[in-house]
Protein backbone atom coordinates (compact mmCIF):
# COMPACT_ATOMS: atom_id res chain seq x y z
CA UNK A 1 0.00 0.00 0.00
CA UNK A 2 2.67 2.47 0.63
CA UNK A 3 4.92 1.97 -2.77
CA UNK A 4 1.04 2.20 -4.66
CA UNK A 5 0.98 5.77 -2.16
CA UNK A 6 4.85 6.64 -3.08
CA UNK A 7 4.03 5.66 -7.05
CA UNK A 8 0.69 7.45 -6.97
CA UNK A 9 2.64 10.41 -4.97
CA UNK A 10 5.95 11.03 -7.46
CA UNK A 11 3.08 10.47 -10.54
CA UNK A 12 1.48 14.03 -9.84
CA UNK A 13 4.36 15.46 -8.88
CA UNK A 14 5.80 14.60 -12.63
CA UNK A 15 2.69 15.97 -13.81
CA UNK A 16 3.17 19.42 -11.71
CA UNK A 17 6.73 19.82 -12.55
CA UNK A 18 7.13 18.85 -16.24
CA UNK A 19 5.01 21.62 -17.69
CA UNK A 20 6.43 24.47 -15.57
CA UNK A 21 9.87 22.92 -15.70
CA UNK A 22 9.34 23.10 -19.82
CA UNK A 23 7.77 26.63 -19.74
CA UNK A 24 10.95 27.92 -18.26
CA UNK A 25 13.36 26.10 -20.51
CA UNK A 26 11.81 26.93 -23.00
CA UNK A 27 11.60 30.90 -22.30
CA UNK A 28 15.38 30.22 -20.98
CA UNK A 29 16.71 30.07 -24.68
CA UNK A 30 15.96 31.96 -28.14
CA UNK A 31 13.62 29.81 -30.44
CA UNK A 32 16.04 28.74 -33.01
CA UNK A 33 17.66 26.88 -30.32
CA UNK A 34 14.90 25.20 -28.75
CA UNK A 35 15.84 21.69 -30.09
CA UNK A 36 19.34 21.93 -28.85
CA UNK A 37 17.52 22.87 -25.29
CA UNK A 38 15.07 20.46 -24.83
CA UNK A 39 17.71 17.24 -26.25
CA UNK A 40 20.24 18.43 -23.61
CA UNK A 41 17.72 18.60 -21.17
CA UNK A 42 16.21 14.79 -22.27
CA UNK A 43 19.62 13.06 -22.58
CA UNK A 44 20.70 14.56 -19.24
CA UNK A 45 17.48 13.08 -17.48
CA UNK A 46 17.76 10.10 -19.24
CA UNK A 47 21.31 9.52 -18.28
CA UNK A 48 20.41 10.08 -14.81
CA UNK A 49 17.44 7.44 -15.05
CA UNK A 50 20.55 5.29 -16.40
CA UNK A 51 22.76 5.90 -13.75
CA UNK A 52 20.37 5.75 -10.33
CA UNK A 53 19.20 2.54 -10.84
CA UNK A 54 23.36 1.23 -11.17
CA UNK A 55 24.15 2.95 -8.80
CA UNK A 56 21.45 1.54 -6.37
CA UNK A 57 22.27 -1.46 -7.59
CA UNK A 58 26.18 -1.11 -6.44
CA UNK A 59 24.99 -0.16 -2.60
CA UNK A 60 22.38 -2.51 -2.55
CA UNK A 61 24.79 -4.86 -1.63
CA UNK A 62 26.29 -2.97 1.68
CA UNK A 63 22.90 -1.15 2.85
CA UNK A 64 19.25 -1.68 2.74
CA UNK A 65 16.75 -0.47 0.33
CA UNK A 66 15.54 2.09 3.07
CA UNK A 67 18.97 3.12 3.61
CA UNK A 68 19.34 3.75 -0.20
CA UNK A 69 15.81 5.56 -0.59
CA UNK A 70 17.11 8.08 1.90
CA UNK A 71 20.35 8.45 -0.06
CA UNK A 72 17.90 9.18 -3.22
CA UNK A 73 16.61 12.08 -0.82
CA UNK A 74 19.96 14.07 -1.08
CA UNK A 75 19.93 14.44 -4.86
CA UNK A 76 16.46 15.80 -4.75
CA UNK A 77 16.87 18.06 -1.67
CA UNK A 78 20.08 19.54 -3.76
CA UNK A 79 17.96 20.13 -6.77
CA UNK A 80 15.10 22.00 -5.05
CA UNK A 81 17.97 23.96 -3.54
CA UNK A 82 19.47 25.08 -7.19
CA UNK A 83 16.22 25.90 -7.90
CA UNK A 84 15.52 27.93 -5.11
CA UNK A 85 18.65 30.08 -5.10
CA UNK A 86 19.70 29.98 -8.30
CA UNK A 87 16.61 29.91 -11.20
CA UNK A 88 15.41 33.42 -11.89
CA UNK A 89 12.74 33.61 -14.31
CA UNK A 90 13.31 35.41 -17.27
CA UNK A 91 11.63 39.08 -18.04
CA UNK A 92 8.86 37.71 -14.61
CA UNK A 93 6.33 39.63 -14.62
CA UNK A 94 2.83 39.51 -12.18
CA UNK A 95 0.52 37.05 -13.79
CA UNK A 96 -3.41 38.22 -14.46
CA UNK A 97 -6.07 36.47 -12.90
CA UNK A 98 -6.40 32.82 -14.14
CA UNK A 99 -9.34 32.40 -16.27
CA UNK A 100 -11.23 29.00 -15.85
CA UNK A 101 -9.47 25.75 -17.51
CA UNK A 102 -11.76 25.01 -20.35
CA UNK A 103 -11.50 28.99 -21.27
CA UNK A 104 -8.31 28.78 -21.28
CA UNK A 105 -7.78 25.75 -23.47
CA UNK A 106 -10.21 27.68 -26.05
CA UNK A 107 -7.76 30.33 -26.17
CA UNK A 108 -4.77 27.93 -27.41
CA UNK A 109 -3.96 27.89 -31.10
CA UNK A 110 -5.90 25.62 -33.26
CA UNK A 111 -3.06 24.62 -35.09
CA UNK A 112 -1.74 23.19 -31.60
CA UNK A 113 -4.89 21.53 -30.94
CA UNK A 114 -4.70 19.65 -34.01
CA UNK A 115 -1.46 19.01 -33.30
CA UNK A 116 -2.34 17.49 -29.91
CA UNK A 117 -4.75 15.19 -31.86
CA UNK A 118 -2.02 13.80 -33.71
CA UNK A 119 -0.07 13.13 -30.65
CA UNK A 120 -2.66 11.63 -28.64
CA UNK A 121 -3.29 9.14 -31.99
CA UNK A 122 0.63 7.98 -32.41
CA UNK A 123 0.18 7.92 -28.48
CA UNK A 124 -1.71 5.26 -28.56
CA UNK A 125 0.10 3.16 -30.25
CA UNK A 126 3.25 3.76 -27.64
CA UNK A 127 2.85 1.75 -25.15
CA UNK A 128 5.39 1.49 -21.97
CA UNK A 129 8.38 0.32 -23.32
CA UNK A 130 9.40 -1.46 -19.71
CA UNK A 131 6.84 -4.15 -21.53
CA UNK A 132 9.51 -4.87 -24.06
CA UNK A 133 11.85 -6.31 -21.34
CA UNK A 134 8.80 -9.36 -20.53
CA UNK A 135 8.49 -9.65 -24.52
CA UNK A 136 12.26 -10.61 -24.73
CA UNK A 137 12.66 -12.76 -21.90
CA UNK A 138 9.50 -14.30 -23.48
CA UNK A 139 11.01 -14.68 -26.61
CA UNK A 140 14.45 -15.93 -25.65
CA UNK A 141 13.79 -18.11 -22.85
CA UNK A 142 13.46 -20.99 -25.32
CA UNK A 143 16.65 -20.54 -26.17
CA UNK A 144 18.70 -19.40 -23.26
CA UNK A 145 16.92 -20.16 -20.68
CA UNK A 146 14.47 -18.20 -18.01
CA UNK A 147 17.56 -16.62 -15.90
CA UNK A 148 19.61 -15.50 -18.79
CA UNK A 149 16.55 -14.06 -20.44
CA UNK A 150 16.15 -12.34 -18.18
CA UNK A 151 19.19 -10.77 -17.34
CA UNK A 152 19.39 -10.24 -21.18
CA UNK A 153 15.81 -8.08 -21.39
CA UNK A 154 17.34 -5.96 -18.81
CA UNK A 155 20.28 -5.50 -21.04
CA UNK A 156 18.17 -4.77 -23.57
CA UNK A 157 16.59 -2.14 -22.44
CA UNK A 158 19.61 -0.84 -21.01
CA UNK A 159 21.29 -0.13 -24.57
CA UNK A 160 17.47 1.42 -25.04
CA UNK A 161 18.14 3.88 -22.74
CA UNK A 162 21.48 4.52 -23.66
CA UNK A 163 20.61 5.29 -26.82
CA UNK A 164 17.96 7.27 -25.96
CA UNK A 165 20.41 9.56 -23.96
CA UNK A 166 22.99 9.93 -26.79
CA UNK A 167 19.98 10.35 -29.59
CA UNK A 168 17.86 13.50 -27.48
CA UNK A 169 20.41 16.40 -28.02
CA UNK A 170 21.55 15.65 -31.83
CA UNK A 171 18.00 14.87 -32.88
CA UNK A 172 16.81 18.43 -30.94
CA UNK A 173 20.34 20.02 -33.13
CA UNK A 174 18.83 18.30 -36.36
CA UNK A 175 15.71 19.65 -35.87
CA UNK A 176 17.17 23.35 -34.89
CA UNK A 177 18.70 23.47 -38.53
CA UNK A 178 16.40 21.39 -40.58
CA UNK A 179 12.67 21.71 -39.05
CA UNK A 180 11.40 20.19 -36.05
CA UNK A 181 8.11 19.04 -38.12
CA UNK A 182 10.00 16.79 -40.56
CA UNK A 183 12.34 15.09 -37.39
CA UNK A 184 9.50 14.43 -35.76
CA UNK A 185 7.55 12.85 -38.69
CA UNK A 186 10.58 10.85 -39.33
CA UNK A 187 10.73 10.00 -35.50
CA UNK A 188 7.00 8.37 -35.53
CA UNK A 189 7.82 6.25 -38.75
CA UNK A 190 10.87 4.92 -37.29
CA UNK A 191 8.79 3.86 -34.79
CA UNK A 192 6.20 2.18 -37.07
CA UNK A 193 9.50 0.52 -38.97
CA UNK A 194 10.59 -0.78 -35.22
CA UNK A 195 7.27 -1.98 -34.13
CA UNK A 196 6.90 -3.94 -37.77
CA UNK A 197 10.64 -5.05 -37.26
CA UNK A 198 9.48 -7.06 -33.64
CA UNK A 199 6.89 -8.92 -35.76
CA UNK A 200 8.83 -10.54 -38.60
CA UNK A 201 12.60 -10.44 -36.60
CA UNK A 202 13.45 -14.11 -35.05
CA UNK A 203 14.85 -14.43 -31.70
CA UNK A 204 17.80 -13.21 -32.23
CA UNK A 205 19.99 -11.30 -29.14
CA UNK A 206 22.05 -8.94 -32.33
CA UNK A 207 18.58 -8.42 -33.59
CA UNK A 208 16.31 -7.58 -30.91
CA UNK A 209 19.46 -5.27 -29.49
CA UNK A 210 19.42 -3.54 -32.74
CA UNK A 211 15.29 -2.94 -32.45
CA UNK A 212 15.62 -1.83 -28.54
CA UNK A 213 18.06 0.64 -30.12
CA UNK A 214 15.91 1.81 -32.75
CA UNK A 215 12.90 2.19 -29.41
CA UNK A 216 15.71 4.53 -28.03
CA UNK A 217 15.86 6.30 -31.18
CA UNK A 218 12.03 7.33 -32.03
CA UNK A 219 11.51 7.85 -28.16
CA UNK A 220 14.35 10.16 -28.14
CA UNK A 221 12.60 11.90 -31.13
CA UNK A 222 9.02 12.13 -29.69
CA UNK A 223 9.94 13.36 -26.51
CA UNK A 224 12.29 16.52 -27.41
CA UNK A 225 10.67 17.28 -30.73
CA UNK A 226 6.86 17.08 -29.27
CA UNK A 227 7.92 19.85 -26.81
CA UNK A 228 9.91 21.87 -28.89
CA UNK A 229 7.20 22.10 -31.49
CA UNK A 230 4.46 22.82 -28.51
CA UNK A 231 7.23 25.73 -27.54
CA UNK A 232 7.25 26.73 -30.81
CA UNK A 233 3.04 26.71 -31.58
CA UNK A 234 2.08 28.38 -28.04
CA UNK A 235 2.40 31.82 -26.64
CA UNK A 236 5.09 32.36 -24.86
CA UNK A 237 2.56 33.41 -21.84
CA UNK A 238 0.71 30.32 -22.20
CA UNK A 239 3.16 27.82 -22.89
CA UNK A 240 2.57 26.57 -19.25
CA UNK A 241 -0.83 25.59 -20.17
CA UNK A 242 0.29 24.33 -23.48
CA UNK A 243 2.97 21.91 -22.47
CA UNK A 244 0.41 20.61 -19.71
CA UNK A 245 -2.25 20.05 -22.00
CA UNK A 246 1.08 17.89 -24.15
CA UNK A 247 2.05 16.19 -21.00
CA UNK A 248 -2.10 14.96 -19.95
CA UNK A 249 -2.52 14.15 -24.16
CA UNK A 250 0.75 12.04 -23.47
CA UNK A 251 -0.56 10.23 -20.05
CA UNK A 252 -3.62 9.37 -21.41
CA UNK A 253 -1.73 7.71 -24.56
CA UNK A 254 0.23 5.95 -22.39
CA UNK A 255 -2.31 4.53 -20.44
CA UNK A 256 -4.55 3.55 -23.03
CA UNK A 257 -2.00 1.86 -25.12
CA UNK A 258 -0.41 0.23 -22.46
CA UNK A 259 -3.83 -1.86 -21.12
CA UNK A 260 -4.72 -2.36 -24.73
CA UNK A 261 -1.27 -3.66 -25.75
CA UNK A 262 -0.97 -5.64 -22.75
CA UNK A 263 -4.03 -6.85 -23.22
CA UNK A 264 -3.84 -8.15 -26.55
CA UNK A 265 -0.14 -9.32 -26.01
CA UNK A 266 -1.99 -11.60 -23.27
CA UNK A 267 -4.83 -13.05 -24.94
CA UNK A 268 -4.13 -12.79 -28.56
CA UNK A 269 0.41 -13.29 -29.03
CA UNK A 270 2.79 -10.47 -29.40
CA UNK A 271 2.70 -10.18 -33.18
CA UNK A 272 -0.83 -9.08 -32.91
CA UNK A 273 0.47 -6.53 -30.08
CA UNK A 274 2.99 -5.10 -32.29
CA UNK A 275 0.83 -4.96 -35.51
CA UNK A 276 -1.79 -3.02 -34.01
CA UNK A 277 0.91 -0.51 -32.69
CA UNK A 278 2.37 -0.42 -36.14
CA UNK A 279 -1.31 0.60 -37.66
CA UNK A 280 -2.22 2.83 -34.71
CA UNK A 281 1.50 4.50 -35.00
CA UNK A 282 1.12 5.30 -39.00
CA UNK A 283 -1.78 6.46 -38.32
CA UNK A 284 -0.34 9.20 -36.09
CA UNK A 285 2.27 10.16 -38.28
CA UNK A 286 -0.49 10.31 -41.25
CA UNK A 287 -2.37 12.74 -38.84
CA UNK A 288 0.74 14.57 -38.17
CA UNK A 289 1.77 15.15 -41.21
CA UNK A 290 -1.21 16.43 -42.39
CA UNK A 291 -2.04 18.63 -39.42
CA UNK A 292 1.17 20.43 -39.66
CA UNK A 293 1.72 20.82 -43.48
CA UNK A 294 1.20 24.43 -43.17
CA UNK A 295 4.03 26.14 -41.95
Amino acid sequence: MWSLQGGLAGWIGKGIRSPARDAILSKSVEKEDLGKAFGFHRAGDTLGAVAGPVLALVLVTSMGIREILWLAVIPGILAFAAIWLLLREKDAAPHPRPRPLFASMQGLPSRFKTFLGAVLVFGIADFSQTLLIAFAIVSLTPSVGFIPATTLGVGLYLIRNIVYAVASYPLGLLGDRFGRKPMLILGYAIAVATFIGFVITPANLILYGSLFALCGVFIAAEDTLESTLAAEMVEEKSRALGFGALATVNGIGDLVSSVMIGFIWTFVGYSAGFLVAAVIAAAGTILLIWTTRAP
